[in-house]
């Protein structure tokens, strides 16, 4: 006996498929952003996340550099460590944001039509 016999104007609720995780391109992409959109053959996303990357870690980089350099030389002003810092600052946390990004992108998004007929 179905819950319509007893009461027609009940409905049941649609049945809804689980998405499928992605763990191992997930924690890919949390170590190094875009290589689980890589290994999931979804190479704009990966392109894009690495880029993101790897410009974040580029001004980070010369920042430290410069400011490195201006300490030994004496010339580091309080105003410079002062930007410098914020730099290094805004630049970690935007490159922590993109690593969760990539990660969870990789977690949830299905894999290119590509790679599904090659498994």
């Amino acid at each position: 006996m179905s819950v319509q016999s007893i009461n027609p104007q009940i409905s049941t609720p649609p049945v809804t498929q689980v998405q499928k995780r992605y763990p191992a391109p997930a924690i890919a992409s949390f170590i190094l952003p875009g290589t689980g959109q890589f290994l999931k053959e979804d190479n704009k996303k990966s392109l894009r996340d690495l880029g993101i990357f790897l410009g974040l870690t580029a001004v980070a980089g010369i920042t430290g550099i410069l400011a490195g350099v201006k300490l030994q030389s004496g010339a580091l002003t309080k105003n410079t460590a002062i930007v410098s810092g914020s730099i290094l600052a805004v630049t970690s946390l935007a490159g922590l944001a993109n690593r969760f990004h990539s990660a969870i992108d990789a977690y949830k998004a299905k894999p290119t039509k590509e790679a599904v007929k090659e498994s």
